[in-house]
């Protein structure tokens, strides 16, 4: 996987031309104030908002210079291996919970239903959308995580359908299902506005 990440980091360094500051959205200084208060008016409300993330992301954009090539290559391995980023494969859990979302919504009355258990997605939002990091980050994955978010969210909001998936749950678990979709509703308003500060090169 790695290997072809470089190779197309490679290709990329050729195609992309200068690529300076230019390939980055946003970039403008009331766009990034614009985000910082975002960040925490959404964070701020669900307990999770930090003035500083826990890890600041080692390399970012824009690539410059004679080691430009091997920077852009440093940084693909970065996206994939460390936690100030969004993974290029981030999301698989939320591929998982929304098919136990379907199922549960398929088998009402099957007492599995019980154990249902959202995760969260605290991590990115503290970490990764930080505003400290958000500029480091890639747009394709954040543009792929925010359609899987998406897809999870648009379950919970179609119809009775959170009535239906919280219908057999104790009081604790349905305050749990609440609190991990607010903090999912959050995620989504909060990639679609980082999308914009993050770089579009090397092309992934």
């Amino acid at each position: 996987m790695l290997l072809f990440a470089w190779f197309l980091v490679l290709a990329g360094s050729v195609l992309a031309g200068g690529g300076s500051s230019s390939s980055r959205g946003g970039g403008g200084a009331s766009a990034m104030r614009a985000y910082t208060n975002l960040h925490r008016s959404l964070l701020e409300p669900i307990g999770l908002y930090n003035a500083r993330p826990q890890i600041v992301a080692p390399v970012s954009p824009p690539f410059r210079g004679r080691n430009r090539v091997a920077d852009m290559q440093n940084y693909v391995r970065n996206l994939y291996n460390h936690d100030a980023y969004i993974d290029p494969e981030s999301g698989a859990g939320l591929d998982r919970l929304r098919s136990n979302m379907m199922w549960i919504l398929n088998h009402p009355n099957d007492p599995r239903i019980r154990d249902y258990q959202p995760d969260t997605p605290d991590r990115e939002m503290q970490n990764a959308l930080h505003p400290v990091n958000v500029r480091a980050q890639h747009a394709v994955p954040i543009r792929a995580l925010g359609t899987k978010v998406g897809s999870v969210t648009s379950v919970i909001q179609a119809g009775s359908n959170s009535n239906q998936l919280t219908s057999h749950l104790g009081q604790a678990d349905q305050d749990r299902f609440a609190n991990a979709f607010e903090v999912l509703f959050s995620e989504k308003q909060l990639l679609s506005a980082a999308e914009r500060h993050a770089t579009s090169i090397p092309r992934l």
